[in-house]
């Protein structure tokens, strides 16, 4: 597997070492500022051109650390804080990398909320997660759905205020999510190199 990790010197003319403190600056940004440095303007991972400017590479050329900031990266820009989380369901077959990356890098209640929405649309999050873990370049096309529960549901409730118009969800979610970036930093960051 080729070394993806963002390079030393750019990572340091990005002003993100000795602890990503350009990241801290602007928190409440974390998940979107930690993808544009560490995988949309990694010259090690190609992108696509054109918006949304995804990697093109597979995801298994991705260690596990970057594909979830990945995975963070398309929950924040599938799901804007006036948005409710069950626009993810739009998007199915993101679902196994975003179920796995929660539970890998541990995003808490925003994590929890995803896994609910997922169970009342007929989907299994133990099911996306291991599709997901066991090939993930294919994930999306293996998984099946069963018959959506209808009805009034509490924690979909829930969720709607944990998320919406930048409740507490938004800082949650971007204070967890950096700092899982701060923790897997050597497998995002070449520290490594001379």
């Amino acid at each position: 597997m080729p070394d993806r990790r963002l390079p030393l010197a750019r990572a340091r003319e990005a002003g993100l070492l000795p602890d990503l403190p350009a990241i801290r600056n602007d928190i409440m940004g974390a998940a979107a500022n930690l993808y544009e440095e560490l995988i949309f303007r990694n010259p090690r991972i190609p992108t696509a051109e054109n918006f949304p400017n995804w990697p093109t590479c597979p995801l298994s050329e991705l260690n596990e650390a970057q594909r979830a900031v990945y995975a963070f990266y398309e929950i924040v820009d599938s799901v804007p804080p006036f948005e409710w989380l069950s626009l993810l369901l739009d998007g199915r077959g993101n679902l196994p990398l975003i179920v796995w990356a929660g539970r890998f890098a541990d995003i808490g209640k925003t994590g929890e909320y995803i896994e609910h929405l997922i169970c009342m649309s007929g989907g299994d999050p133990d099911v996306l997660a291991a599709a997901f873990a066991a090939s993930p370049d294919t994930a999306h096309a293996t998984t099946k759905w069963k018959q959506r529960r209808l009805g009034r549901d509490p924690i979909r409730s829930a969720s709607m205020d944990w998320w919406y118009s930048d409740g507490p969800g938004h800082a949650d979610f971007n204070q967890r999510v950096f700092d899982f970036a701060l923790r897997r930093l050597p497998d995002l960051i070449a520290l490594d190199e001379k």
